[in-house]
């Protein structure tokens, strides 16, 4: 539901940010990185409103 999306967005980074697995999640994102693409996957059927999106935000704002 789009009308929902920026609560979701804001709680889904929230929940990025304080996950424990945090560092070892980006430590292997940005391994993968180095050998090629990394492909985020969702089930959504809009393509601007899901939680790929957010979470390639996420990353991008991370590995920056």
């Amino acid at each position: 539901d789009s009308e929902k999306y920026e609560t979701f967005r804001e709680k889904y980074l929230q929940e990025l940010d304080h996950n424990p697995g945090k560092e070892d999640f980006l430590s292997l994102v940005k391994s993968h990185l180095k050998e090629g693409k990394v492909t985020l996957l969702y089930g959504a059927r809009d393509r601007e409103h899901n939680q790929a999106v957010v979470l390639q935000h996420f990353l991008e704002q991370a590995l920056s």
